[in-house]
């Protein structure tokens, strides 16, 4: 196995730098805007599966396979009793107070706010990401509110 030099693993991690470069405005306005004291500040860095392709409630049996093996499905069925506290009382999907998500996808769109369905690449509130889960158990586990900040290249 041939070793790197400094230089190669730099020029290596640009992209990465350059991600993080751009989103430190993103990181600061929101920290700000969501409290005075601690914030516990996470990067969700990845591709395809990190943009949030995991669907939410869609049926359709062309695209969505008759709505098995989305999220709504999963929470109905026994394995998804531990996780039926993402929805509300009234059955809407719980918005979390306490976790708190931003994420500039790839075409631009801007999504920031309180954790909950929805902060996946594609519109509306039918696609989730591995942020709703990692953002339950953060937020579960901290006192301090949970900032995730989401980067994804398909």
């Amino acid at each position: 196995m041939q070793q790197q030099t400094p230089a190669a693993s730099l020029r290596r991690l640009r992209p990465l730098l350059a991600a993080v470069a751009l989103l430190l405005p993103f990181v600061a306005l929101s920290v700000t805007a969501l409290a005075d004291g601690v914030v516990r500040v996470y990067l969700l860095a990845g591709q395809s599966n990190m943009e949030g392709h995991g669907v939410v409630d869609l049926d359709d049996e062309r695209d969505y396979n008759g709505g098995r093996g989305n999220l709504d499905a999963f929470l109905a069925s026994d394995e998804g009793a531990p996780f039926r506290d993402l929805r509300a009382p009234d059955g809407s999907w719980r918005v979390r107070d306490d976790v708190f998500v931003s994420y500039l996808t790839a075409n631009g769109t801007r999504k920031d706010g309180p954790l909950s369905v929805g902060f996946a690449v594609h519109e509306g509130r039918h696609h989730i990401g591995p942020e709703l889960g990692i953002g339950r158990v953060l937020g579960d586990a901290f006192e301090e509110p949970v900032l995730l900040v989401k980067t994804a290249w398909g």
